[in-house]
């Protein structure tokens, strides 16, 4: 089941991999991810939509600390299945 926060790629774009952002009956808001300062937000079918199960190492990464309102780049280095969370370098 596709839910908003999942990783998605869709078939109707090349595009790359997005994160959804509201789920409609039949279409989902998708949010790509170009840089910090752009972002391209697109309303994409569902039947088009491929879930992403785990990210490939050496992905890069980008994470907003809102208390600190600031951006931290990095890479995936890895999947630790102990605690279901990615290794960012």
């Amino acid at each position: 089941m596709l839910k908003t926060g999942k990783l998605v790629k869709s078939t109707t774009n090349n595009l790359g991999i997005g994160k959804i952002i509201q789920v409609q009956e039949l279409s989902a808001t998708i949010e790509y991810f170009g840089s910090i300062t752009h972002r391209i937000t697109k309303d994409i079918p569902l039947a088009s939509l491929t879930a992403i199960n785990k990210l490939s190492p050496q992905t890069r990464c980008y994470i907003y600390l809102e208390d600190q309102e600031k951006w931290l780049i990095g890479r995936i280095e890895m999947w630790d299945e102990d605690s279901n969370q990615y290794i960012v370098n």
